[in-house]
């Protein structure tokens, strides 16, 4: 039995009313208040396009393009269309951020006036994501996005931003060190 009908076996006895393998008939015949969009960077804009023009509210899995002029325009298209448009940014919702958070605005360790957050992991992303690995700008827009977004929920907004990349790894397109 081939994946896409293990996968429709599966949703069927799970008990799911409706599913869908594509996004025109999810759109066209289900009433949304948003779409959470997982798929692979490359379809991003245009899953956030199709569902800002049906007035439906988005969510969107970082990385959120595979380019600044890719994120702008999937930004305008959103703000034309009047709907809601969110990345989906989770290191700020784990545990210790939070804890640290919270220490930082009790004021028991005074005001910060310098931080350094730094992410580094063992994880195989390659193996559940080969995608990545042909991006020209493979660790600002996998592992970057969760930084700045950490920093800004820990310190507030930048006032600038500066970075350093390179690469390591030489099976990779992109930068794998910033």
């Amino acid at each position: 039995m081939e994946r896409g009908q293990k996968r429709k076996k599966w949703l069927k006895s799970s008990g799911f009313l409706r599913y869908y393998d594509n996004v025109e008939s999810l759109l066209l015949n289900e009433e949304l208040d948003c779409i959470d969009i997982i798929t692979d960077v490359d379809t991003h804009p245009i899953f956030v396009k199709m569902a800002a023009e049906s007035g439906v509210n988005v969510i969107c899995q970082k990385p959120m393009a595979a380019s600044f002029a890719l994120a702008q325009e999937m930004t305008k298209v959103c703000r034309k269309q009047g709907v809601k448009f969110f990345i989906h940014e989770n290191f700020r919702w784990q545990a210790p951020i939070r804890a640290l958070k919270k220490a930082i605005h009790s004021g028991v360790i005074g005001e910060p006036f310098k931080a350094r957050v730094s992410f580094c992991s063992g994880f195989p992303v390659f193996d559940n994501q080969p995608f990545l690995a042909e991006l020209e700008q493979f660790i600002l827009t996998d592992i970057g996005s969760h930084v700045l977004d950490v920093c800004r929920f820990l310190f507030g907004e930048a006032d600038n931003l500066r970075c350093m990349t390179g690469r390591v790894n030489p099976t990779i397109k992109g930068e794998d060190v910033a």
